[in-house]
């Protein structure tokens, strides 16, 4: 993934994260920067959080963590910037709407809480998600706790082996199925069980 910033800084880790898109390389042409991100993969909407949420939050939060810890944030998280990688199942998100903090005082996980109830607020009224006493708790504690906090959270305990996630995503790249009809047998006849 290419993307143009004219007037503005892009950010990266020093060292790869497995759960973030990381910068592969930067190049300035006419006038203008462009950083080359990792590819990205499948959107979490449509794979992960039908098959394991706690998994997929767990891998996202690790990648957001990371950026913290190097002094990075992420102002705003939405659903388009979580992703997961094709090649390997692991969920990924974008950085590059990350910026140097300011402070290191509040990191709340207000943003990610918002793109979670987003999240939930886009997939169909008989989804799992929306019935989820366990995910709706998650969403609301997010907004008053920090990132690193969050990850310890015990919702995230009950995450799936990534290994798991694999033949999902890989069998994905040829059916995507929407949301509401990924069911456990879905999920069997993929031979993932």
């Amino acid at each position: 993934m290419i993307r143009r910033s004219p007037d503005k800084s892009v950010y990266g880790l020093e060292d790869p994260n497995p759960n973030l898109l990381n910068v592969v390389s930067v190049f300035s042409f006419q006038g203008s920067l462009f950083t080359v991100f990792d590819r990205p993969g499948l959107a979490l909407s449509e794979i992960a959080v039908s098959h394991s949420p706690p998994l997929g939050l767990a891998q996202a939060l690790s990648g957001i963590c990371a950026l913290y810890t190097a002094g990075l944030c992420l102002p705003s998280v939405n659903v388009e910037d979580i992703t997961i990688s094709e090649s390997d199942g692991q969920v990924k998100v974008a950085l590059d709407r990350a910026s140097l903090q300011e402070t290191m005082a509040d990191n709340k996980a207000v943003a990610f809480g918002k793109m979670l109830e987003n999240l939930v607020s886009v997939v169909p009224g008989s989804s799992t998600l929306q019935q989820s006493q366990d995910l709706l708790a998650f969403i609301r504690h997010a907004a008053e706790t920090s990132y690193q906090e969050l990850e310890r959270d015990s919702f995230l305990k009950t995450a799936l082996p990534i290994a798991s996630l694999i033949p999902f995503v890989l069998n994905a790249q040829v059916i995507v199925f929407p949301v509401e009809h990924v069911t456990e047998s879905v999920i069997t006849d993929l031979g993932t069980s």
